[in-house]
């Protein structure tokens, strides 16, 4: 099992790429107006699906919070939730809260730390 630490770690590291590559994008669209677009999605993906495998996240929620909701600026700002198995109202502020959610959906399932 990944460790809180390291999970969080390994989150705001590719948070930090993101926003690394929206600089060199918004840099290119500056030198040239008709370039399309510099955004390589896949290190995001190997990792991303990778520890949906480890937390047995059939649901996405990973994704959801890392993709759709913009690496949780949708759930700061009130605009992106879940509902978990008990249709409770998931709204995590910090990556700490989307570990916790994630191991605690992992002990729902049957599985242990």
């Amino acid at each position: 099992m990944i460790t809180k630490e390291v999970f969080v770690q390994t989150m705001l590291q590719l948070q930090e790429l993101d926003e690394k590559y929206n600089k060199i994008d918004s840099a290119l669209r500056e030198l040239d107006s008709n370039f399309c677009s510099f955004y390589p999605l896949e290190p995001f993906n190997i990792v991303v699906n990778l520890l949906e495998e480890i937390f047995q996240d059939d649901d996405y929620s990973l994704s959801y919070f890392v993709y759709d909701s913009n690496w949780l600026e949708g759930c700061k700002n009130g605009k992106n939730s879940i509902f978990d198995a008990n249709n409770n109202d998931i709204t995590p502020k910090s990556w700490e809260e989307v570990y916790d959610f994630l191991v605690g959906n992992m002990k729902e399932s049957g599985e242990k730390e």
